[in-house]
C-alpha cells in the first residue's frame, strides 16, 4: 500500500490530490491499526526445527564405526 501511494502521489492532477491526501490519512489510521499484530513476535514462529544437540550427542556409534573394504 505504502508503495502503491508513493507512486500514486507522482501520477495525479491537482484535482486528485485532496483524495490523494485522504488515502494517506487512511493507511496510517489502518497502519496503527494493524501494528499490535504486526510488530508481535509469535514464539512458534522463532523455535528451532530441530532439537539442540550436545557435542557428545553429535556423533553417533555408526559415524565411529570402522569401515571394512
Amino acid at each position: 500500500c505504502e508503495d502503491a501511494l508513493r507512486k500514486n502521489k507522482t501520477l495525479i492532477g491537482p484535482d486528485q490530490r485532496e483524495y490523494h491526501r485522504e488515502l494517506e490519512r487512511n493507511y496510517h489510521r489502518l497502519k496503527e491499526a494493524l501494528s499490535p499484530l504486526t510488530s508481535r513476535r509469535i514464539p512458534q514462529l522463532y523455535t528451532d526445527l530441530l532439537p539442540h544437540t550436545s557435542a557428545r550427542d553429535s556423533l553417533t556409534r555408526t559415524s565411529l564405526q570402522k569401515i571394512e573394504a
